[in-house]
């Protein structure tokens, strides 16, 4: 995993970034009904550890949790796997409630959103940028 930790401009903002987390990007997984009738939620245990992965981005970087309104950057390079469609919202949102209490406290103070899907099968990363606004 590589950390990031500089400032960058986007646009005409200074955010905090890039971060880079290595490998294939986790998406947010329809839920599925199990043999018993319950429902239960197929990504949840790639969400915990991309929780994980930004706890240490988090530490690394020697930042908290962000109170206020966040602006958020983030590019996910993605190898295509047959079969399955890529949606960028899927992506999108499992990093945003990865990143609740630990990058922000919720994902409601993620004001604004700059994202974008990349097809890359020889380097799958996940790179975001973020900056807490006033």
């Amino acid at each position: 995993m590589g950390r990031g930790g500089t400032s960058d401009v986007c646009g005409d903002v200074l955010m905090i970034g890039p971060f880079i987390i290595k490998g294939q990007p986790v998406r947010q997984e329809r839920a599925r009904r199990g043999k018993w009738g319950n429902f239960y939620d197929p990504s949840s245990r790639e969400r915990k550890a991309l929780a994980m992965e930004l706890l240490a981005i988090r530490q690394g970087a020697k930042l908290s949790p962000m109170s206020k309104e966040v602006r958020l950057k983030v590019i996910f390079s993605i190898a295509p796997q047959k079969g399955r469609k890529s949606d960028l919202s899927n992506y999108l949102k499992a990093f945003e409630d990865s990143g609740n209490r630990v990058l922000w406290n919720d994902d409601a103070q993620i004001a604004e959103i700059q994202a974008e899907l990349v097809r890359d099968s020889n380097n799958p990363r996940t790179e975001f940028w973020i900056e807490e606004l006033n």
